[in-house]
């Protein structure tokens, strides 16, 4: 395949896609602030937020998370199903 085949395919210039350097604050600015996101995707990305909050909650702490949700106490083995 031709290089200027290879350019035109891929719509990149050769090797600088795997070798700019990405900074985490790059990283972190794209994660917060997606440029070009539609409102629906904004929603769909918060809603998976909020899901792995509440999961990582629920494995940290599960007798908080059961007295915040109005669960009855957890005791014996039910505090192992919950988490």
């Amino acid at each position: 395949m031709a290089r200027a085949a290879r350019l035109a395919f891929a719509n990149i210039r050769l090797f600088e896609a795997m070798t700019t350097p990405v900074t985490f604050t790059k990283m972190l600015h794209r994660l917060l602030r997606a440029e070009g996101q539609g409102r629906a995707a904004r929603t769909v990305e918060i809603y998976g937020w909020a899901v792995l909050i509440e999961g990582a909650a629920s494995m940290i702490s599960p007798h908080f998370v059961a007295k915040v949700l109005g669960i009855a106490p957890l005791a014996g083995q039910g505090w192992t199903i919950f988490a």
